[in-house]
């Protein structure tokens, strides 16, 4: 027997309790082929290990950015040359936050394979504006899954421009802006925490993915199953208040009860 490691994060981080875990259950109480059940748990699993990565990096840069921000908080900026000349803060980890946004991109091309996997429809890269109109169509506008999906293209579009722009960058600005100190209108001096190249903050952009992701494939995979549920079978999402801290899984498989044939009385 052979064993390795290959994930370094236990089921109570919320991403492999809730992709790997419990995404993971849901699929033997549906109608799909073994072969479907084996590509959507490949699926599952890939997206759970890029979103950990993803999440490592986030984490790296957001507790950097946080304990700069204190100091300056607490002792203020530093100045030299009787106040003529202010030392910038300079975050050294931003290169995670592109990190971050490379392997975000990566998690919704993995994504849109469910499409594949479930329902038998290919699309070529993370091209979600393609899934929302095939659902449109196909399940009709007001379906849950349709829902989902035209909600949620906003940010998904941001996150793939941003990383279009840096992979092959064209608005001729750096892709992240370190600190800068610049003086207000008071004449006081006011640090400008690190931002992409749109303008966005990197800390509240790289918490907003984070969350928006992992919410975004639970939900793409529990509207999409429930088309393949058993009818005895339905899926419950579990009261964030409720879930257990050592395997906080989000939805679970909940029992409805046999089918009886009309008239056969409740039994």
């Amino acid at each position: 027997m052979k064993l390795q490691k290959v994930l370094d994060a236990g089921p109570g981080n919320p991403i492999v309790a809730r992709l790997g875990i419990g995404l993971i259950d849901l699929l033997q109480f549906t109608t799909l082929s073994e072969v479907q059940v084996e590509e959507m748990k490949n699926c599952l699993l890939g997206m759970m290990h890029r979103l950990v990565e993803a999440e490592k990096a986030a984490r790296r840069v957001l507790a950097e950015l946080q304990a700069i921000e204190e100091q300056v908080q607490g002792s203020g900026l530093v100045l030299q040359g009787q106040g003529r000349v202010v030392e910038v803060p300079g975050a050294m980890n931003l290169h995670d936050a592109a990190a971050f946004i490379v392997q975000a991109k990566k998690v919704l091309q993995d994504a849109i394979k469910v499409f594949h996997a479930v329902f038998g429809e290919t699309f070529k890269g993370a091209h979600f504006h393609k899934a929302l109109a095939w659902a449109e169509k196909t399940l009709g506008a007001a379906h849950p899954l349709t829902a989902l999906l035209r909600e949620d293209q906003p940010w998904i579009a941001q996150l793939i421009e941003m990383r279009n722009e840096e992979e092959h960058p064209q608005s001729g600005k750096p892709f992240i802006a370190n600190y800068d100190v610049v003086r207000g209108d008071d004449g006081k001096l006011q640090l400008i925490p690190p931002t992409f190249f749109n303008g966005l903050p990197v800390a509240n952009a790289l918490k907003v993915f984070s969350h928006n992701l992992l919410t975004f494939i639970e939900e793409l995979v529990v509207l999409s199953l429930q088309e393949k549920l058993v009818p005895t079978m339905g899926v419950a999402e579990v009261p964030e208040d409720r879930r257990d801290p050592k395997q906080p899984v989000r939805f679970v498989p909940v029992f409805r009860g046999p089918l009886r044939p009309p008239g056969s009385g409740s039994g």
